[in-house]
């Protein structure tokens, strides 16, 4: 069974307070996806609260390691 890593955006937050809500949250799923491993997160929020955000960075993040990974065996 995999541990479930619960992040909580409830507030529809606005400007500094959100940026930085979203932010510790994408870091979160980045420091698990440099680990490697496999580990289950759930957002949870309001409409407008940043969960769209963080699914895009960890996304954005992955795709640039597996095309580093790739460049490095090409050389």
């Amino acid at each position: 069974m995999h541990e479930v890593v619960v992040v909580q955006l409830h507030q529809r937050h606005h400007g500094r307070m959100r940026e930085g809500a979203v932010r510790l949250a994408a870091e979160a799923l980045r420091t698990s996806l440099n680990q490697g491993g496999s580990r289950c997160f759930l957002l949870e929020g309001v409409t407008g609260s940043g969960k769209t955000e963080v699914y895009m960075a960890a996304a954005a993040h992955a795709l640039a390691s597996i095309v580093s990974d790739r460049e490095l065996s090409e050389e």
